[in-house]
């Protein structure tokens, strides 16, 4: 059937009547329930190109947080939006919920001495799952990518399909929104309080996605509102959640501080998932490759013995105590070695979001061959900075056995810290910038001898790195039996490590001002990245030990792996390196990086990377590589959300919008 251009519009005008019957008293559009709108169709809440139906929190619509259940018990069905099909989660029945505290008010003493984890609780709501929601919901994320996923128990296989060229999908935004709530009723139970609201409304929200209408489906050139939509969701079931904390948990507590308080939270929740070895196969032409990222850091024992014995170590102790609360209730995932340490958890023992990154090809049999192999991670040190003894010597022992725990994996390693050499923690406009400690710490355990640096931010910092360059040989060494010995392939590499060595060695007979010129003027390139790349790249050749690091391990890391692994796979594959389709832009849409800053040890839920600084190889791929999710990792508190909560003080009401285009790298 043909429909005129006014008959389109007549269609959903009455589309958009319908769905104003079950508006909410306040004005705000809600999802349509059974008893308000039983006749209702689907089509009438399909979103169209005229309007986008709004999800309503509904969480501060109830005094107590109790909400209105029916009379049996609340039988929880999967959603099932008919765009995707349902990906069955596997069978990780560590939960990691353990309240065992009922204080209701934040300001009483919290008793630490006993450290043991309580039993692990029940889901506040049997039959719903946040961990298994979110596993599902990031594997649509992927199918919306054209990628799919092969998980068995902890090693996750992600398969990129053809025409794989967009990152953004609108279920990362679900999955932010779903750590919120975990991170919420994760509270609540710590504080003794069972709120079964904070499952049903992210029921409600799974019901809202699942008939929500994705801009795909009928305009291509629209998605950038759809992301602003979801980003508008986000923000208000942020503000929901902190209302609804400050009325039943942290009634004295200012607002601002009760956000920064769930921010923690959704870091430790994340701790209740399954974390992924993950690989990522993907075709270049005709040729398969892989990147692999998997745990290779247990702890060792003295880590462990700390984290048993914390209740006398410096270090736990200065932990706030809302913090000291969520530690002890995932003790065990701390010390099972199953698990990342995430990024933002700067004050504990461990590596945090620490990976070994395998790159794979594969022959004709379909058999693997690896190319090369190196190491990555957030900072070895705690990048806050410390005035007191006992502080500044806690802060050392834990990076020197943090550094331990990489020797364990692999001994004689060279360490890039990607971070810059830069003071001023204690003056505003540079605090953001200031990782002179991060620096200075780690070359102190290091070792002079061990350690490079290359800040690759636009604003950076004077490397060190001339005195590792002099000991690389002038030559790679013939390959040992176990790798390809055809003349053809070993001349490549050659050849590629002589580049790489080549333009090092320019670098290091440079004045260090000559160097940080050309870092921080040119604005097509990023000549830091590209030297720390080639010195990776000769270490990899030669079949050493190499591993790099900023702050979080998520987007200069990420960025700068990239770059390393497109090198590796143009040393021996120098043809499919193409104009028109080279071998860094199939990397970027295979999102093996963007997935890694936002699983396991990243930002939970925040998929992708913030930008680093703009360059050659990143520059056309600036909006999709650094999309909009990976810069909600502090979401602010808006003010455009209505009614306020009883008891707020004036101070609370002064909020800011979240910076959506920050272009600083966590």
């Amino acid at each position: 059937m043909t429909y005129t251009k006014h008959t389109i519009v007549v269609l959903s005008l009455l589309l958009s009547l319908q769905a104003g019957k079950c508006r909410h008293a306040k004005g705000g559009a809600l999802i349509p329930t059974a008893k308000a709108c039983s006749k209702e169709t689907d089509n009438t809440i399909k979103k169209n190109h005229l309007s986008i139906p709004e999800f309503e929190p509904q969480l501060n619509h109830n005094a107590y947080g109790i909400d209105d259940m029916d009379n049996e018990p609340y039988k929880y069905k999967p959603n099932h939006n008919p765009s995707y099909d349902r990906y069955q989660p596997g069978t990780d029945n560590g939960s990691g919920y353990d309240s065992g505290y009922e204080s209701n008010d934040e300001s009483k003493s919290i008793p630490t001495q006993t450290i043991s984890p309580s039993p692990t609780s029940v889901d506040t709501d049997a039959g719903f799952s946040f961990k298994e929601e979110i596993e599902a919901m990031r594997n649509k994320a992927d199918k919306s990518r054209n990628i799919t996923w092969h998980l068995s128990g902890d090693k996750l296989e992600r398969v990129v399909g053809k025409n794989c060229n967009s990152l953004y999908a609108l279920e990362d935004y679900v999955v932010i929104a779903l750590n919120i709530y975990r991170a919420a009723e994760k509270i609540c139970l710590l504080y003794g309080k069972n709120m079964p609201a904070i499952a049903k409304d992210a029921r409600s929200l799974l019901s809202y996605y699942d008939k929500f209408v994705p801009y795909y489906d009928y305009e291509k050139n629209a998605k950038e509102e759809e992301e602003n939509h979801w980003i508008k969701t986000i923000k208000k079931i942020n503000y929901e959640v902190v209302a609804f904390l400050k009325k039943h948990v942290f009634p004295t507590v200012p607002l601002e501080a009760i956000n920064k308080k769930l921010r923690l939270a959704e870091n430790y929740v994340g701790l209740e998932d399954t974390h992924y070895d993950v690989t990522t196969t993907f075709h270049i032409k005709d040729q398969k490759f892989a990147l692999e990222d998997k745990k290779n850091f247990p702890l060792i024992e003295k880590q462990k013995e700390k984290i048993r014995n914390r209740a006398s170590e410096h270090w736990f102790n200065r932990l706030e105590e809302f913090e000291k609360m969520l530690f002890n209730s995932y003790v065990d995932k701390f010390l099972d070695d199953q698990h990342y340490v995430p990024t933002q958890l700067r004050d504990i023992i461990g590596c945090r979001n620490a990976y070994r990154k395998n790159v794979w090809s594969y022959d004709q049999n379909n058999n693997k061959i690896l190319l090369g192999h190196y190491y990555h991670s957030g900072s070895l040190a705690s990048p806050n900075p410390r005035k007191d003894d006992a502080s500044i010597k806690a802060d050392l022992e834990i990076t020197q056995q943090n550094w331990e725990q990489v020797q364990q994996a692999a001994n004689g390693i060279v360490w890039l810290s990607l971070n810059r050499n830069m003071g001023g923690q204690d003056i505003p406009l540079l605090k953001k910038l200031s990782e002179k400690k991060i620096v200075e710490d780690t070359l102190q355990t290091v070792g002079y001898d061990q350690f490079m640096n290359f800040s690759i931010n636009e604003l950076s910092t004077t490397p060190i790195f001339k005195h590792l360059v002099d000991k690389l040989p002038n030559h790679l060494p013939a390959f040992n039996q176990n790798l390809d010995q055809k003349k053809e392939l070993e001349d490549q590499k050659r050849k590629k490590y002589g580049k790489a060595l080549t333009k090092l060695q320019e670098a290091a007979k440079q004045l260090n001002l000559t160097n940080l010129w050309k870092q921080n003027t040119n604005t097509s390139d990023n000549y830091f990245a590209n030297l720390a790349a080639n010195y990776a790249l000769c270490k990899i050749l030669l079949g050493e030990n190499m591993g790099i690091s900023c702050k979080s391990g998520k987007d200069r890391t990420g960025m700068l792996s990239s770059w390393i692994d497109s090198k590796i796979i143009r040393a021996y594959y120098p043809l499919l390196d193409a104009k028109n389709s080279p071998v860094y832009k199939h990397l970027v849409y295979c999102c093996h990086y963007q997935l890694l800053a936002s699983i396991n040890g990243g930002m939970l839920g925040r998929f992708g990377m913030k930008p680093v600084k703009k360059n050659a190889e990143a520059s056309c791929l600036s909006k999709p590589l650094f999309c909009k999710p990976a810069t909600l990792t502090d979401i602010k508190l808006d003010t455009n959300q209505e009614g306020q909560e009883e008891g707020m003080e004036k101070s609370d009401k002064a909020l800011f919008l979240p910076n959506l285009h920050a272009v600083e790298a966590a």
